[in-house]
């Protein structure tokens, strides 16, 4: 290589080394003026993310060495009325629409004007000479009650005017426990009669179309589009059936849950939202299963709230569930209410109630609670929830801030150490 060639050779390679010489210089004065904000953003930002997944709302800690429940964060529950006042009284089913709370108080089936939720005012009852009805829901001015014949239809278009218009009869004279209507169907959890379908498209006639009754006792049941979840009393096993009622003539059962623990455990309630099945239970607490192969359901988690050894059926009969978003309202029996966050349905926790002497129904509306009580009347519950997260405000900001604050100011001391150090030079 000729001596022209070095020469060309070294005068580009030195230019190199200047423009990164430059380069190197930009970007640490670029440091020096950024790096605080940069720091503070990273630090503020990392402190968030580590304490995200403690902002939980109703933060439940059971001890090591203690079984009883923490709430570190509740459903707060005020009681604002009662009815009657100064009686006790059974109460059997409840219904809203709009205004209008319907429930059977004592042995009728009563209408009351709730527009003051924390004041229901009485409008009109239809009287029954015996105490044989049991549940009771509506639709399109139509009153449907469940008694121990079958199934009686009520006219309350009149609210101070009602008049019954049709009468069903099941073949054995049982409970109907609970009703659930879809399109011209009234399904009926009919105790030992099983499942009992009913035409109601003409509610002056009703009329039986199909019945599932083989190992059933049935208590509950609801209806999701073609198929029947059943709550069966049973206690051979089954706490759960699932009926395909695509054909209301002939429905099928397509699958059934047992629990591989509490063999003898009878169902007693059930409520479905999404893939996910609410079965209450007799004695046994409440169970939470996947239903999102509907042919093998699988039982997630147990909720069992009493103090009691399991299996009294005098003890946490959960009858009526009630699902509000995340959270569960459910009537347990001599428990009272329970409210549990099932935002985890592997791990569902308590986070608020109340203790009455034997709760049966339970119905949400607005932050308004009702509650229909066996012995003590019908209940209305203010409802508040947390507004915030598990954490106060507060403390959370104290989190994010503290070490924030802690960087940030051995930072700005550094880089003014650096810049006086520059300057002096």
């Amino acid at each position: 290589m000729t001596s022209q060639k070095v020469n060309k050779l070294e005068r580009k390679f030195g230019l190199i080394g200047k423009k990164f010489s430059l380069m190197h210089q930009k970007l640490k004065n670029n440091l020096h003026r950024f790096s605080p904000f940069f720091l503070l953003f990273l630090v503020m930002f990392t402190n968030l993310w580590v304490a995200s997944p403690a902002m939980r709302i109703g933060e439940a800690v059971h001890s090591k060495n203690d079984s009883k429940l923490q709430l570190a964060s509740a459903v707060e529950l005020t009681l604002l009325n009662k009815y009657p006042s100064d009686d006790y009284v059974r109460v059997l089913g409840l219904a809203l629409e709009d205004d209008y709370l319907f429930s059977i108080i004592g042995y009728n089936p009563t209408i009351f004007d709730v527009s003051n939720a924390s004041n229901p005012t009485f409008i009109s009852e239809y009287i029954y000479p015996t105490g044989r009805l049991t549940t009771l829901t509506f639709r399109n001015e139509y009153l449907y009650l469940g008694s121990l014949y079958g199934l009686e239809i009520l006219d309350v278009s009149n609210h101070t005017n009602i008049s019954k218009v049709g009468v069903y009869n099941t073949t054995i004279s049982d409970h109907v426990w609970a009703i659930t209507l879809q399109d011209d169907y009234a399904y009926l959890a009919a105790e030992n009669n099983g499942l009992v379908i009913v035409n109601i498209s003409d509610p002056t006639q009703p009329k039986e179309v199909g019945c599932y009754n083989t190992s059933l006792c049935a208590y509950d049941v609801v209806v999701a589009g073609d198929y029947a979840f059943i709550a069966n009393g049973n206690e051979t096993g089954n706490a759960l059936v699932i009926l395909d009622v695509s054909d209301p003539l002939q429905p099928i059962e397509i699958s059934h849950y047992e629990d591989v623990v509490y063999t003898e455990m009878p169902g007693f309630g059930i409520s479905v939202n999404g893939s996910y099945a609410y079965l209450g239970t007799s004695g046994y607490g409440l169970f939470i299963l996947d239903i999102s192969d509907i042919y093998h359901p699988v039982k997630l988690s147990q909720f069992y709230g009493g103090t009691d050894s399991m299996g009294d059926w005098s003890d946490e009969t959960v009858k009526d569930i009630f699902v509000y978003g995340k959270y569960i309202f459910e009537a347990a029996g001599d428990n009272g209410v329970y409210i549990l966050d099932v935002s985890d349905p592997l791990n569902p926790f308590l986070v608020g109630g109340d203790k009455r002497p034997y709760t049966f129904d339970v119905c949400l509306q607005g932050t308004y609670l009702y509650v229909g009580d066996i012995f003590y009347g019908l209940l209305v519950f203010q409802v508040t929830f947390p507004s915030t997260t598990g954490r106060p405000v507060g403390q959370i900001i104290a989190m994010i801030l503290v070490p924030s604050l802690g960087v940030v100011i051995i930072t700005t001391i550094v880089i003014l150490y650096k810049r006086k150090k520059i300057s002096s030079n």
